[in-house]
């Protein structure tokens, strides 16, 4: 965990969340046999993508926060799952920014992404080991880029 002030103990001892992309990248896995191929979230369950099949704009991890629980810690791809699709503006910008459904969940607003900079802006680690920080706006706006894949049926891409 990284605080505030650098490695040394210091009085402001703010932890830095961290969190990484589910499904599309971090993903549990179940052997098929034990998964309905009906089931609509059927492709979530094929394990992790193999970084070499990741395309260099597509973020793997980032300043992110859920409120599932101490146990996860993951930003959700809106394109994999109908219940993840923004359909409401959190922050009166005029941005389409978080599913309302997943807000309610425990998620929280804009995926579980969270602009710890200056409020307005967050960092992403890229597949191709590059760094960079994304407004809230730009972020929203290039999700579909940033995610890269996202329909259930796409998801096993990058495995």
């Amino acid at each position: 965990m990284l605080y505030a002030g650098g490695p040394h103990r210091s009085r402001w001892r703010l932890p830095r969340p961290n969190s990484v992309v589910y499904p599309t990248i971090f993903a549990y896995y179940v052997p098929l046999a034990n998964i309905s191929k009906t089931y609509p979230g059927f492709y979530a369950f094929n394990g992790s993508a193999r970084m070499e099949k990741i395309d260099p704009g597509v973020f793997i991890a980032g300043d992110g926060r859920n409120r599932y629980g101490r146990k996860r810690s993951f930003i959700i791809n809106p394109q994999a799952s109908g219940s993840w699709m923004f359909n409401m503006d959190t922050d009166n910008d005029g941005v389409i920014d978080s599913s309302s459904e997943e807000l309610y969940n425990g998620v929280g607003r804009y995926s579980a992404f969270l602009p710890i900079h200056g409020g307005t802006t967050g960092n992403y680690l890229f597949a191709d080991g590059s760094v960079r920080r994304y407004k809230i706006k730009d972020w929203v706006e290039q999700r579909y880029e940033l995610f890269g894949v996202g329909l259930p049926e796409d998801l096993s891409k990058y495995k």
